[in-house]
């Protein structure tokens, strides 16, 4: 019975894992479309369609991070995740890009400081966790900065927040991630 039970947990898995991604795919494909058409018809559009379109692409990529963290959360296999050879340098930067919307109307200052540097681990394992750092990182600093610096395999992101009231230096980081991307990938 246990077993059964192991193996129908499994199942349901797997096809709640296609039964996320494929509406989040249709959405990804459909905005791809959507960009498309607003670029063929550039005289004509409407700000409002970019900026309507700009919010369904934000909102499908969340979709899918955050189905990619919760497929991958809920995993009981204890295999070891594919490695591949990651440029952590220009994740950090794609991935900053990907999320600056979230900055938007705010006063923050963005700081991004990478250097060259490859390592071997998980690319989804490593763009899950970066990219929830960053995320939460840029919604939560309204006012102050956000300093991501990667130097070899250490990644630090600080918040600065400045007090909106009072006319002060920034604080001491709110917030501190470290993150050590060992050359074999395994401690990510």
């Amino acid at each position: 019975p246990l077993r059964r039970q192991r193996q129908m947990c499994i199942r349901d898995r797997r096809y709640t894992s296609h039964e996320l991604r494929t509406p989040i795919s249709v959405i990804r494909n459909n905005i791809e479309l959507q960009y498309k058409v607003l670029q063929q018809t550039a005289s004509s559009l409407n700000p409002m369609q970019r900026d309507i379109a700009d919010r369904i692409d934000r909102a499908s990529i969340t979709m899918q991070h955050l189905t990619e963290t919760l497929l991958w959360l809920s995993r009981e296999d204890h295999e070891k995740l594919p490695e591949s050879v990651v440029e952590i340098d220009k994740l950090l930067l794609e991935i900053t890009a990907e999320m600056r919307y979230l900055l938007r109307d705010k006063t923050v200052e963005l700081i991004v400081e990478t250097h060259p540097y490859q390592c071997s681990i998980s690319a989804v394992a490593a763009r899950i966790v970066l990219g929830n750092l960053i995320r939460n990182a840029f919604q939560h600093t309204w006012e102050g900065q956000v300093i991501i610096s990667q130097q070899g395999s250490q990644i630090s992101i600080v918040n600065r927040q400045f007090n909106a009231d009072i006319d002060v230096a920034p604080t001491e980081p709110v917030s501190y991630t470290h993150l050590r991307a060992h050359e074999t990938g395994r401690n990510l």
